[in-house]
């Protein structure tokens, strides 16, 4: 009797054995080769590990489709598309590509850079809602990495808190990175199987109407539209409408029914709830007109430029050195005057 199940691994995801994506394994990609240390994470499609690069000792995140999801091919078009999508992307605020793969020649995988940290997700579960100057600062960050995206006509769709990632930077810092383009829409006329269909991608409390009715029916105003409903979560403590239901979400979004940022929490200055109202407008018309336009309009609310810090004042010298200093300007003098003496 084959007792080899006994023996497994239970760090190894079940569905990934025949495929070696495991502690210990090493895959190799187009740049480079990539040693498993332990799986940090599994979806619905995917995989995640943390790995070292062979050669320079390198830590990476390797996100690693699932075997069976390639029956899928809305799945792995959504998967090549996210490594192609942020390949292209090189600003502070998304998680970088470093490489891509294949293991066994047949599950792809994407290589992307290793962040310390956790998601505002993560972040809000403990504090429910954020200071206002926070709050904004994060919804700023956001806004810009999809300046970039949008920009090179890749637009987001799926822009929620547990997609975005407070990293830890090595001076103890916080920086915002969007992660997971998986259901990005580039925005090049040519529609995939994944966008030919009206199949609802993202999480319903974070879509904009449009999408709701249509996921190939958005632009760069949906991802404006998941800023407002994110920052008004990182305000409230929730989004701005929420139901047991898909169609219950839609309709309260069909009539408007969400309770205001000021009701909710009356230290939001007047100015800032404006804004969240235009980014959350029914229309896309009547929103911001860009991610840009977004951003600055929060600006004033951000956290003012931190001061330099002041010089350090001089230290007044001491009795001690003032008496020293006399001496050898006195010392300085009598040699200036012998010398002058021996000249005449």
């Amino acid at each position: 009797m084959d007792d080899s199940s006994s023996k497994r691994d239970s760090s190894i995801p079940r569905d990934l054995d025949r495929t070696r994506f495991g502690p210990g394994a090493t895959v190799t990609g187009s740049a480079g080769s990539y040693k498993i240390d332990r799986i940090i994470g599994s979806g619905a499609a995917a995989h995640v590990a943390s790995a070292r690069n062979v050669e320079t000792d390198d830590r990476v995140a390797i996100k690693c489709l699932r075997p069976e999801a390639l029956a899928y091919p809305e799945v792995a078009d959504r998967f090549a598309r996210e490594g192609r999508a942020v390949a292209r992307l090189r600003g502070e605020h998304v998680a970088h590509v470093l490489d891509v793969g294949e293991i066994d020649d047949q599950v792809p995988f994407l290589v992307l850079e290793y962040l310390e940290g956790e998601d505002l997700e993560t972040h809000l579960a403990t504090r429910r809602t954020l200071p206002i100057d926070e709050a904004v600062s994060y919804a700023i960050q956001v806004c810009w990495a999809l300046e970039e995206a949008h920009g090179l006509g890749i637009v987001h769709r799926d822009v929620k808190p547990a997609n975005l990632f407070l990293a830890v930077q090595p001076d103890g810092s916080r920086v915002l990175k969007v992660l997971d383009f998986g259901v990005s829409k580039v925005l090049d006329g040519v529609e995939t199987s994944l966008t030919k269909h009206s199949t609802l991608l993202g999480t319903a409390a974070y879509m904009s109407p449009e999408q709701l009715r249509s996921s190939k029916d958005v632009d760069a105003q949906t991802d404006v539209w998941a800023v407002g409903a994110t920052l008004y979560e990182l305000l409230v403590g929730t989004p701005p409408f929420t139901g047991a239901t898909v169609h219950e979400v839609m309709e309260k979004l069909a009539t408007n029914r969400r309770e205001l940022v000021r009701k909710a929490r009356p230290d939001v200055p007047e100015a800032l709830e404006r804004v969240v109202d235009r980014a959350l407008a029914r229309d896309r018309k009547d929103r911001h007109a860009t991610i840009r336009e977004l951003a600055d309009a929060l600006a004033p609310f951000a956290p003012a430029p931190e001061p330099p810090a002041p010089a350090e004042p001089l230290e007044a010298p001491s009795s001690t050195t003032l008496s020293l200093i006399g001496a050898l300007v006195f010392l300085a003098a009598a040699v200036a005057l012998a010398l002058a003496a021996a000249l005449r």
